[in-house]
């Protein structure tokens, strides 16, 4: 298979092949990644949701909000303790590390970020430069 992936990124000669719940055929799903960490594979309850969401509507783009989503967010801010609370919607956890630097440097408008040196924080440029996969990043 790694013939047919681009070359900065490697990957195990694992394959999935499927899953219910948090666990596959042979393994105990803790990589947390994205879409089905939270929800486990195979959700009936999510894919329920995600049926009835598709046959009312499809999102075209992040940069308008669904009804759906102000809903969710508001409830996010009512379950919180914090008095501020903001919530955003990312889709794999690269993302949300991007999204964390982003922040990061907005409010604390400082250099330098403090990082695992083994630890793996996203497939995007970002996020990989912070990874063990920095190697393969070039400024």
């Amino acid at each position: 298979m790694n013939n047919y992936v681009f070359p900065v990124v490697d990957y195990p000669e694992i394959r999935l092949v499927s899953g219910k719940a948090s666990y596959g055929k042979e393994y105990l799903d803790l990589n947390s990644g994205q879409f089905c960490a939270s929800a486990g594979h195979s959700s009936d309850v999510l894919r329920s949701a995600t049926n009835e969401f598709l046959n009312s509507l499809q999102d075209t783009h992040t940069g308008i909000l669904s009804r759906q989503t102000e809903e969710c967010l508001k409830l996010l801010g009512t379950i919180s303790d914090l008095p501020n609370p903001y919530s955003i919607f990312l889709s794999t956890g690269s993302e949300a590390t991007e999204f964390a630097l982003r922040y990061a440097k907005h409010i604390k408008a400082k250099d330098g970020v403090i990082a695992f040196d083994l630890g793996y924080h996203g497939i995007t440029h970002g996020a990989a430069a912070y990874s063990m996969s920095r190697r393969k990043i070039r400024p």
